[in-house]
């Protein structure tokens, strides 16, 4: 009797503990069975059909389950790919179901069950069936299906992972692999078997740990499956704009080159003679003008700083604020363009302030000594060939608007796009502006000048990290690869912007009489004796040409010839000024300052003041968590 109580009891504790056990088990929540089916169809898209059996405890799982599928992955070629999923039915326990689908960053999180419904525990097979254009790899001696079945992103363990793969009828499987493991990993815990020549399964043997998957991969003879063809088949077969990008790229320089071979290269120079005198009586803003070919700030205070040298106004700089002030001699007429901009300067007074607050003021006498000179010097001295830009203007557009289209949340990604243009033209703004304070702080070797570059360097810092946090939110928006595609873009039409522009044969002549002059800056006391003809240097005729010499960008070779000459009429160099001049010079030791303060100081402050302030998977070149597919999930 004691003999079966005690094996009445010992059975009952066994069947206790491996009932607690038991339930020990059934309160993990997991994935016990994940079966995939995929069958690949002749117009190289698939249908996927996913049977993801879980035991639910209201742990994670309380309304449903989430399946995560990746909207862009890197393909064994290192070329970022974008898929697109086309839900065709979710199933819970072979009924409908309600789910609901959001975007997060390269993701589509599908959300099965009812958030107002909690789920009691138990088992629950879902079905998810989907459908996906373009999945095949068309490789050199044949095409293949690389698969990421499970995706290695679940929260849970899956014991057992299935995926059935089905061709089109006449294909044969030719090579095939599969992996497990971490994303990387090449695990082999898998047997395959082949039903026939087009229908292969994998089945895993071992349970796949969170942040483990199971990839597969399996190749066939090329002629099966329809490769698409042209740009068209290449933006299909990719789905995504980096080909696109990358094409139009490559278009728009080879676009530009040829019309710069066509029409922006500059015939050759003749002999270069000196010259001693402005060629044709020209202005120095003019020279400067054709010159260059085109307008800038220093073509403006070029013509400021000739008005001065002509005796009509003063230029008072106290601290870097420019004052220009009317006078009452005038030692000749001024030409047209300088006595537009003198209209525009003093339409309400003698004197001026070069400040933002007479911004708009700065603006339209600009624009209107701009329009002058371009009436009168461009076509015929040189053409700028712009009618040309559009076509590469029009293919950049495309790209942007590719970059943007292609990505997956375009809203967003032509925010980004958008906003970061205009960033980065603000950025190159305020670097240019700490690049001449820090210039003219080298120069002047001032305390003052050097503390405000300094300022203007640090200030420049929070924008560009808003710049590259900028670059990093953008790559999350579109395909990282394509960002710098898109700058090249952009650095391409600002290049052949400026490299399209060609002089005429009257402009080449003219240009080389501008080159001849330069000369006459440059040139050595020594060689000038040589030129019975070169008048003779004197601080007059430095006055008189230092405009020249500012709008040529010789002023310091000219401002150099001139220490000993100046010393020889009785003048120390370091109080030297001209007398329209007042304010300090760069250096207190040599008249060279003077006309870079003049000429990139002047520039710097229009500048400022113009503006407001305001390989094959299938044959072992694969891992887990590579190809198509993948993602994960969890519950909710």
């Amino acid at each position: 009797m004691k003999k079966i109580l005690f094996w009445i009891s010992l059975t009952g504790m066994l069947a206790l503990a491996l009932g607690n056990n038991a339930r020990a088990d059934l309160a993990s929540e997991k994935i016990y069975d994940f079966v995939s089916h995929v069958l690949v169809n002749p117009d190289a898209s698939i249908d996927i059909t996913e049977f993801i059996s879980v035991y639910a405890n209201r742990n994670r799982i309380v309304h449903g389950i989430v399946r995560r599928l990746p909207t862009r992955y890197t393909d064994s070629y290192g070329i970022t790919r974008h898929t697109q999923y086309n839900i065709q039915e979710i199933l819970k326990n072979k009924n409908p179901s309600v789910y609901h689908v959001q975007k997060s960053n390269n993701e589509l999180d599908i959300y099965i069950g009812e958030r107002n419904t909690i789920l009691p525990s138990g088992d629950y097979v879902y079905t998810i069936r989907y459908h996906v254009n373009n999945a095949v790899n068309f490789l050199r001696d044949g095409d293949e299906i690389y698969w990421n079945i499970t995706g290695n992103g679940w929260d849970f363990t899956i014991d057992r992972a299935q995926a059935v793969i089905q061709l089109p009828a006449q294909a044969k499987i030719s090579h095939y692999a599969a992996y497990t493991g971490a994303k990387g990993e090449k695990g082999q815990n898998f047997t395959v078997s082949q039903t026939a020549d087009n229908e292969i399964t994998f089945t895993t043997t071992k349970p796949l740990l969170p942040g483990e998957g199971f990839t597969v991969a399996a190749a066939w003879q090329k002629g099966i499956v329809q490769q698409p063809q042209g740009m068209t088949g290449l933006l299909m077969q990719f789905q995504n704009a980096e080909w696109l990008i990358i094409g139009l790229t490559i278009a728009v320089f080879i676009y530009y080159f040829s019309v710069w071979h066509a029409y922006g290269r500059d015939l050759e120079k003749g002999t270069i003679v000196p010259l001693f005198e402005p060629p044709e009586g020209l202005t120095p803003e003019a020279l400067r003008y054709i010159e260059r070919m085109g307008f800038d700030n220093k073509t403006f205070s070029a013509a400021i700083v000739n008005m001065a040298a002509s005796g009509y106004l003063s230029i008072d700089n106290q601290d870097n604020n420019f004052e220009l002030k009317l006078t009452a001699s005038v030692n000749r007429p001024l030409p047209d363009e300088e006595q537009a901009l003198a209209q525009k300067l003093f339409s309400s007074g003698s004197s001026f302030q070069i400040s933002q607050t007479n911004h708009d003021t700065i603006r339209k006498a600009r624009s209107e000594l701009n329009r002058i000179l371009r009436a009168n010097y461009q076509d015929k001295y040189f053409l700028t060939n712009r009618k040309y830009l559009a076509g590469g203007w029009i293919m950049t557009a495309l790209a942007f608007l590719s970059a943007i289209l292609f990505s997956d949340d375009p809203a967003n990604a032509g925010f980004a796009v958008f906003w970061l243009s205009g960033w980065t033209a603000g950025c190159a703004f305020l670097l240019w502006q700490a690049f001449n304070a820090i210039r003219l702080a080298y120069i002047t070797r001032s305390w003052l000048k050097t503390t405000g570059a300094v300022f203007m360097a640090l200030f420049a810092l929070p924008f560009l990290l808003g710049e590259v946090l900028g670059i990093y939110a953008l790559g999350g928006a579109i395909p990282i690869f394509t960002i710098p595609m898109l700058f090249l873009l952009v650095v391409l039409n600002i290049l052949f912007w400026n490299i399209l522009k060609a002089p005429t044969r009257d402009g080449r002549r003219l240009m080389d009489k501008i080159e001849g002059f330069k000369l006459f800056f440059k040139t050595t006391e020594k060689y000038r004796l040589q030129q019975m003809s070169a008048p003779q240097k004197t601080p007059e005729l430095y006055e008189k040409y230092l405009p020249y010499a500012i709008a040529l960008d010789v002023e310091n070779e000219w401002s150099a010839q001139f220490n000993d000459i100046l010393r020889q009429s009785g003048i120390e160099p370091a109080g030297y000024h001209p007398g329209w001049y007042s304010g300090p010079a760069w250096s207190t030791r040599n008249v060279a300052a003077l006309p870079v303060f003049l000429g990139a100081g002047l520039a710097s402050s229009l500048a400022a003041a113009s503006v407001s302030s305001s390989s094959s998977a299938s044959g072992g070149g694969g891992s887990s968590g590579g190809g198509g597919g993948g993602g994960g999930g969890g519950g909710w």
